[in-house]
């Protein structure tokens, strides 16, 4: 058992080292070809404090539209196939400086603006209690308001590219990989994950 927990060890050292050399490719030493750097939206693995300050400084935003008598309105990155770009350098797809407006005033986007607005509030509130939830999870929230789970789930890149992070950063995961049930707390890459915080039996 000796011999097989340390060959794991060795190899999720080794996984780990492999994922640092991949988030090292940073933009500055990228051949852009044809483009320039500030056409281009930077994404930034944030720490959750630093997605709930973004989160905070959109709903700032917000609150400042609204008490000067304005109909809120979100700016949101496109992710159309025609902001896309493929960066042969990092052999990535970034999306480009286009963008579009979700506003409240209007009455073909005021619910996906209040979907959007919605999901944020969740999303903060699940990275201020340091926990992660399935998209499934962010759905039964507000089935009233989201109707379907493909509603809640379209915003949440939508999201991710507002606020400038990964989609990971958002502690929103597609589902359930694995069931673990008990009093149970561990350390993964540095993230404490406590298991009984996830619901009463203590399963995640």
């Amino acid at each position: 058992a000796d011999i097989v927990l340390k060959k794991v060890r060795e190899l999720r050292k080794q996984t780990a080292k492999n994922i640092e050399a991949e988030l090292s490719k940073t933009a500055s030493a990228a051949d852009y070809g044809s483009l320039k750097k500030e056409d281009l939206l930077e994404v930034d693995n944030l720490a959750s404090p630093d997605v709930m300050a973004r989160i905070e400084d959109i709903a700032l935003r917000i609150a400042k539209q609204v008490l000067e008598k304005n109909h809120y309105t979100f700016t949101v990155p496109s992710r159309a196939s025609t902001n896309q770009h493929y960066i042969k350098s990092l052999d990535r797809i970034a999306l480009g400086s286009a963008s579009g407006t979700r506003t409240f005033a209007s009455v073909s986007e005021v619910r996906k603006t209040t979907i959007t607005a919605r999901c944020m509030e969740l999303i903060y509130n699940v990275l201020g209690k340091g926990i992660h939830i399935t998209k499934r999870d962010l759905f039964y929230t507000d089935v009233k308001l989201f109707v379907k789970q493909a509603d809640s789930d379209g915003v949440l890149d939508d999201i991710s590219t507002m606020i400038g992070c990964t989609r990971s950063n958002l502690n929103v995961v597609a589902s359930d990989k694995g069931l673990v049930v008990g009093r149970v707390q561990f350390t993964e890459d540095g993230d404490v994950i406590d298991c009984t915080r996830m619901g009463v039996g203590g399963k995640a």
